[in-house]
């Protein structure tokens, strides 16, 4: 299991943790993490399945195209929702002005009205304090069980592993001839310059010349 599999598994258990009636509706939490990520969510017509999806794509694609860190990635997401969970305890008189001002105003749809007036109904409620607590606590737990030093560490050599085994299979499919010309180039310095798919196609020429350029 990967960390952002974790990352999602956790977020699902928290959600069953808290029951139906959370003082932070799931489907909120979640689209402000794809809108801290800088995606907009369909929320109101998707399934809380469907931007779980969403959400393991975006990571995908940050770590994958953008180059950055799964495990830096992942890791600040999850004090993101800490200190979301945080602040709804402490910004509760805050918050009920907010979202009396947006029910009131045009610029969210009916979808979004209603969740804000079930939130708001919350807020104002004796025991929004203790259940905010309790969703804060259940999500401290959860992340003080899944995301220890050790699972992390576990995590990042079973990712260096599967990247290694990649490396591997990329390059048994090179030719021979091509591997003995750029032997003694380090891979790390060979695919800064070329693509391993482009060195598969390369000419006996182009990898002397390759060669000459890197040495």
């Amino acid at each position: 299991m990967t960390i952002v599999n974790v990352l999602i598994s956790s977020l699902e258990e928290w959600d069953k943790l808290t029951g139906k009636e959370q003082i932070n509706d799931f489907k909120g939490l979640i689209d402000s993490i794809l809108l801290h990520l800088g995606v907009i969510s369909e929320t109101s017509i998707k399934s809380k399945i469907e931007l779980l999806v969403d959400l393991q794509e975006r990571i995908r694609y940050l770590v994958e195209e953008e180059g950055i860190d799964q495990d830096l990635l992942v890791m600040g997401l999850v004090n993101f929702i800490s200190e979301k969970l945080e602040r709804t305890l402490m910004r509760q008189g805050q918050t009920i002005v907010l979202d009396e001002k947006l029910i009131s105003s045009d610029k969210v749809d009916l979808d979004m009205k209603n969740r804000l007036s079930y939130s708001l109904k919350e807020l104002k409620r004796d025991n929004f304090y203790e259940k905010a607590t309790k969703e804060l606590d259940h999500w401290r737990f959860i992340v003080a069980s899944n995301f220890t030093k050790g699972n992390r560490a576990r995590w990042r050599k079973e990712g260096f592993e599967v990247v290694a085994e990649d490396l591997e299979e990329e390059l048994s499919q090179i030719p021979k001839k091509i591997l003995d010309i750029l032997f003694d180039i380090p891979i790390v310095k060979l695919i800064a310059k070329i693509e391993l798919e482009d060195i598969k196609n390369l000419s006996c020429s182009e990898a002397m010349d390759l060669r000459e350029v890197l040495i």
